[in-house]
């Protein structure tokens, strides 16, 4: 993408200027005589700094526009509110989720819960009501709900226990997985079905995925230890919402071709 002749015009006379300075700036440093058109001759080296000062922002500036970031772009681009389905953005998933209350409501009622992520024992399985409500969600035939876990058993844990990374990653994801399966218990599925609302992966994923019927929150993991979780509260008007569906679905398959889960 290219910037507009509007842009290209700026940008012509922006090189005009810094060309200007920084020709003045030379010849007082030559020892031209210029007393009677500026004051004094330190300001050579001012305007050689302001010259200098436009250069870069105008190599940014070009750099950017052949990056297809420029300003002249920006209508290009899918707008946060528009096609993207983004309702909310959330700094810190961690800090600021949504209130317990909020969560239970729509776990509780929503007509499709799908659920995939390493970290959310602290924020929806880990909650003292989550098993009688899993389990009232379970008797009610005419909700789905689908969790997509982290394996307690497999190689990725393995490699960050290697690491020194993963003692208190394993506890919580041992103890998500218990808290499904008192939900399960409580909702009268036998071991057997286990697979048809519970399944294990075993890689790193880059973010988690709620989604609670015609919404969703999609959290992306960063890799630093100790840094922020951003959250994206989405709508399935979008085609974020769409893709993580998506992602969901080809997930839970490839997971229901490995081992049940016991």
């Amino acid at each position: 993408m290219k910037p507009t002749s509007f842009y290209w015009a700026i940008l012509m006379a922006a090189l005009s200027l810094a060309a200007a300075a920084i020709s003045f700036s030379l010849g007082l440093w030559a020892g031209q005589d210029v007393s009677n058109e500026f004051p004094g001759r330190w300001l050579s080296q001012a305007g050689l700094e302001v010259a200098g000062g436009i250069l870069v922002l105008l190599i940014v500036w070009l750099l950017l526009a052949k990056l297809g970031l420029s300003d002249a772009d920006a209508a290009s681009r899918t707008p946060v509110s528009g096609e993207a389905g983004i309702q909310a953005v959330v700094e810190n998933w961690v800090m600021k989720k949504p209130r317990q209350e909020f969560l239970r409501e729509v776990f509780s009622q929503s007509d499709q819960v799908e659920i995939i992520g390493v970290t959310l024992f602290n924020t929806l399985i880990g909650n003292d009501w989550f098993p009688e409500e899993l389990g009232r969600r379970l008797k009610d035939r005419g909700k789905q709900t689908r969790f997509l876990m982290l394996d307690p058993d497999g190689s990725e844990l393995k490699r960050r226990e290697a690491e020194g990374q993963g003692r208190v990653l394993k506890e919580r994801v041992q103890q998500a997985h218990e808290r499904i399966q008192e939900g399960l218990e409580a909702g009268g599925v036998a071991k057997s079905d286990y697979r048809s609302h519970y399944r294990l992966f075993d890689h790193a994923p880059m973010g988690n995925w709620l989604r609670f019927g015609q919404m969703g929150y999609l959290v992306v993991l960063m890799p630093r230890r100790g840094g922020l979780s951003p959250g994206l509260e989405l709508s399935d008007e979008g085609f974020l919402f769409s893709e993580c569906v998506k992602q969901f679905r080809s997930m839970w398959d490839d997971a229901g071709r490995g081992a049940d889960v016991a």
